[in-house]
């Protein structure tokens, strides 16, 4: 079994979605199940809320991430790369979503 170390798995896809769950995808997949729950549905219907939510809260946010690299500041209305904090962020998407050698590589 190969061992990773700490900064492999913060730069990993599955880090980056973790973390944009916490940031994002948890406040509108729970505000989802709570409308859900609210208005008297099913345990199913408020998990399915959840489920929903949680994709468009990962959705909204990985756009977002992307826009963050390819907007400009005009159509932005911030600064580019104003909202990435941390290199590894920006490691893990490359790797995942523009995938090459030298990324991959050590």
């Amino acid at each position: 079994m190969q061992m990773t170390s700490a900064t492999d798995h913060r730069c990993s896809m599955e880090y980056y979605l973790q973390k944009t769950y916490y940031k994002t995808a948890s406040l509108i997949s729970n505000s989802c199940k709570a409308i859900a729950i609210l208005a008297g549905q099913t345990v199913e219907v408020g998990m399915l809320c959840y489920e929903y939510g949680r994709n468009l809260g990962l959705a909204y946010q990985l756009i977002d991430d992307v826009l963050d690299f390819t907007g400009t500041s005009t159509s932005l209305g911030k600064g580019s790369l104003s909202d990435i904090h941390h290199v590894n962020i920006l490691l893990s998407v490359k790797k995942e979503i523009l995938p090459c050698e030298r990324l991959h590589s050590r």
